[in-house]
């Protein structure tokens, strides 16, 4: 079983302040556990839910325009660097 996440190691590995944490959390928003009065997150549970936070870009039936930046995002890849920065600290 994987170690559990505290507020502030959850905060750090998804990029939010743990104000921006705790009203998720106050808003069902985000998947953690209570116990007594900690909450606690699954390291597996937190990549899944960023995982569906993914929105794709709409192309303009104009095509790009001349400022415009085209970018291929990977969310498995920005994901696994999430992971690994974490662990690392």
């Amino acid at each position: 079983m994987e170690e559990p996440l505290d507020i502030n190691q959850a905060a750090r590995f998804i990029g939010l302040k743990k104000g921006t944490l705790y009203n998720m959390i106050s808003k069902k928003a985000i998947p953690y556990y209570k116990v007594g009065r900690r909450v606690l997150f699954r390291q597996s549970e937190l990549e899944a839910w960023f995982k569906k936070m993914f929105v794709p870009c709409s192309s303009s039936p104009r095509g790009p325009g001349k400022n415009s930046r085209q970018a291929n995002v990977d969310v498995e890849e920005i994901v696994k660097n999430a992971v690994e920065q974490f662990t690392r600290t």
